[in-house]
């Protein structure tokens, strides 16, 4: 993010943190039980319930979001943690809560464009997994700042490999050094899928 608006003019972001913020209010808003805050480049979003069937729509709404997001040329990264947080809205916005803290350090930590499941959801993350016909996660080796481990990721690209992995290299032309090694990343991981699909 920070590279992004070093390089674009005031506007260019702004169009595209509002494509991004208006499908968010789109995806996340029209299901009851789910709630959405963003501010700068960090977008919180959370359910009401820790159920499975809250997961697994989290899961959908935060693969959606990652692909709408490298589609308008704004990759992002983050995590899923599961616990109990408080959150108001209003004028008095609070977010506190482990779970917060979880997702973000685990998310600070990545080096590909896309979201892990915290240890936290790891049990939810198994029965998505395991479940028939899963096409939403899948574990793997994840490139981290400190080292490499396995971590369930979501299969945002999905829907068309063949569309995500051109939009990530017309991302790739326009950058150099880390935010490039997060591309690289990132289409080390869309391969690794294809090839077992």
């Amino acid at each position: 993010f920070k590279d992004l608006v070093a390089r674009n003019e005031h506007h260019v972001i702004l169009s595209k943190l509002t494509k991004l913020t208006d499908f968010i209010s789109e995806k996340v808003g029209s299901k009851e039980g789910f709630h959405f805050s963003m501010f700068s480049d960090s977008i919180i979003i959370y359910s009401d319930d820790s159920s499975f069937q809250s997961f697994e729509t989290l899961v959908e709404f935060t693969s959606a979001i990652v692909h709408k997001s490298i589609s308008i040329g704004l990759p992002i990264k983050g995590a899923i943690a599961k616990g109990i947080c408080t959150a108001t809205t209003g004028a008095k916005l609070l977010y506190f809560g482990q779970p917060i803290i979880d997702a973000f350090k685990l998310e600070e930590n990545l080096v590909i464009y896309g979201v892990a499941i915290h240890n936290t959801a790891e049990e939810e993350a198994i029965k998505l997994f395991d479940k028939d016909g899963n096409k939403h996660i899948y574990d793997y080796k994840v490139k981290l700042k400190s080292a490499a481990s396995n971590h369930f990721i979501l299969n945002w690209y999905s829907e068309d490999i063949k569309e995500s992995i051109y939009m990530l290299n017309l991302i790739r032309k326009s950058v150099s050094d880390a935010p490039r090694r997060y591309i690289d990343n990132t289409l080390e991981s869309i391969y690794f899928l294809k090839e077992m699909m």
